[in-house]
């Protein structure tokens, strides 16, 4: 890294940052790459076939527009609740190691004695995360078209969804990373990560149901606890 950045700035300028370019290397060159994808690929394929063998068995495939067009809305809203599950999943993994790794392979004090910025090196380790997963996402449009081609949805529906995936991704991503910072070993901030995501999809439902059931015990109380505790939760 440190050589690519010296070349780089004598050429006058990088014109890719160079923490960048190596995590991508690195992370496609080896094959736990494309089982990621494979695995990514394969639940979405398989809920797609649960979903339609759910509706066929029950009769409902017929040649009527209305009920053709209830599958297609149905598929949607299934692959994309698996994909934002598999999002929360994968980032944790994906992007625990960014800095919590350099500090135990020792290369981070290297990387940080270079011309790059702190920033810099943060922003190269996430972006790397992030273009990952949005790979993940470009993989998973030939699923998504399914719906599309069934009448469901139109094509400015399934835009909506996949920028919400890719928002709560970009969010999550920048958040581990940060905790990624905070550990000395992968493991740690792998434990951390998932942690934090786990707490994040708990921590809004428990507070509005605990509050729901302490107003309910009153019986006076006709208010609902505040439902800005449940947008907390990513799904």
């Amino acid at each position: 890294v440190g050589t690519a950045v010296h070349d780089d700035h004598r050429r006058g300028g990088p014109v890719i940052n160079p923490v960048l370019g190596r995590e991508l290397k690195e992370r496609m060159r080896s094959g736990r790459a494309f089982v990621v994808i494979g695995v990514f690929l394969s639940l979405l394929i398989l809920t797609v076939y649960l979903v339609y063998q759910g509706t066929t068995t029950t009769g409902e495939i017929q040649q009527d527009l209305a009920r053709q067009t209830r599958l297609g809305r149905d598929l949607y809203e299934w692959v994309l609740f698996v994909m934002l599950a598999l999002v929360l999943f994968f980032v944790p993994g994906l992007t625990a190691g960014a800095i919590a790794g350099e500090r135990e392979r020792q290369t981070l004090l290297p990387l940080q004695v270079t011309l790059l910025r702190p920033r810099s090196i943060l922003l190269g380790k996430v972006l790397a995360a992030m273009s990952f997963l949005v790979l993940l996402l470009v993989v998973s449009l030939p699923v998504m078209m399914i719906a599309y081609l069934l009448g469901g949805i139109r094509i400015v529906d399934g835009l909506k969804g996949l920028g919400i995936v890719l928002l709560v991704a970009v969010l999550l991503t920048v958040m581990v990373a940060a905790l990624s910072t905070m550990a000395r070993r992968v493991q740690t901030a792998t434990l951390l990560a998932y942690g934090f995501t786990a707490l994040l999809i708990l921590l809004g439902p428990l507070l509005y149901f605990t509050m729901r059931v302490a107003d309910g015990s009153h019986g006076n109380d006709l208010e609902n606890p505040p439902a800005v505790l449940l947008t907390i939760n990513p799904i």
